[in-house]
C-alpha cells in the first residue's frame, strides 16, 4: 500500500513538473512574439515617406508647372515664359561666336548669353531663320527653347537664375522640399546627380536640376525640347 502511494505521489509531482515547464515555454513565446511585433510597428511607422533608397521628399508638394515657369526669375527680374534676350535689359548681350547650325537643325543657335562681359547664361534657340542668324536685334527678339546657368556663371557675372525660389547653392532637400518628387532622379553612384520635372500637359517642357555634394550646382529650363 506504501508502494502504490509513493508512486502515486511521484507520479503527481511530476505532472505537476511538465505542467510548469509548459507553462515557462508557452510564457517565453509569448514574450517574443510580442518583442518581435512591437518592433516591426515601430519600423513601419517610425520611418519618414521616402522615394529610391531612401531619399526624402516632401510628399505633401506637387509640381505645378505652370506656376513653376512663371517663377523664373533673373536676380529680382520676373522672366516671361519663355523670355528672349530682350527681356533682360540692356546689361546682357549674347557672346561671340554663339551660332551654331548642325546638319539635323541648320537654324539651330546655342550660345552663351553675358553680363557685363562675364558669361551669365547658356540658351539653345530652334529653328532661327536665316535673316536672323546674322542680325543680333533681330536675334534678341526670339524665344529661348532652353536655358541653363551653373556655378561658374553665378560667380563671374553675379547673376542668379531662380525657379520657384531656388538657385545655384541651394541644398538638394530644398528642391524635393519645394516641387516634392521629381519625374525622373539619376544618380552618381549612391548619390543624387540630378532631379527632373516635367510638364504633365506638355513632355516638351521640364527643369533640370544637378547636384553636386548635395548642392545646387546647375539649372537647366526646357521650355521646348527638340523632336529630331
Amino acid at each position: 500500500m506504501k508502494k502504490i502511494f509513493s508512486l502515486i505521489v511521484l507520479l503527481s509531482s511530476m505532472t505537476m513538473l511538465l505542467t510548469l515547464a509548459a507553462g515557462c515555454s508557452d510564457n517565453g513565446s509569448q514574450s517574443d512574439s510580442t518583442t518581435n511585433k512591437e518592433t516591426n510597428t515601430v519600423n513601419s511607422q517610425g520611418s519618414a515617406p521616402s522615394y529610391s533608397d531612401g531619399i526624402s521628399f516632401n510628399t505633401d508638394a506637387s509640381f505645378d508647372s505652370e506656376k513653376v515657369f512663371k517663377s523664373i526669375k533673373i536676380n529680382d527680374t520676373l522672366l516671361p515664359c519663355p523670355f528672349s534676350l530682350s527681356d533682360l535689359g540692356d546689361e546682357y548681350s549674347f557672346g561671340e561666336n554663339y551660332f551654331l547650325g548642325d546638319e539635323p537643325n541648320p537654324g539651330r543657335v546655342i550660345g552663351n548669353i553675358l553680363h557685363d562681359g562675364s558669361k551669365a547664361l547658356s540658351f539653345d534657340i530652334y529653328n532661327v531663320e536665316a535673316s536672323y542668324q546674322s542680325d543680333d536685334k533681330k536675334l534678341a527678339q526670339v524665344k529661348f527653347d532652353i536655358i541653363s546657368q551653373d556655378q561658374d556663371d553665378t560667380m563671374n557675372s553675379h547673376t542668379l537664375l531662380s525657379v520657384n525660389g531656388i538657385s545655384i547653392g541651394d541644398k538638394m532637400e530644398t528642391v524635393g522640399n519645394t516641387l516634392g518628387i521629381p519625374d525622373s532622379l539619376s544618380k552618381d553612384g549612391d548619390a543624387p546627380a540630378s532631379y527632373t520635372y516635367i510638364d504633365s500637359n506638355d513632355t516638351t517642357k521640364k527643369i533640370q536640376f544637378d547636384f553636386s555634394e548635395g548642392l545646387v550646382s546647375s539649372i537647366t529650363i526646357y521650355y521646348n525640347i527638340l523632336s529630331e
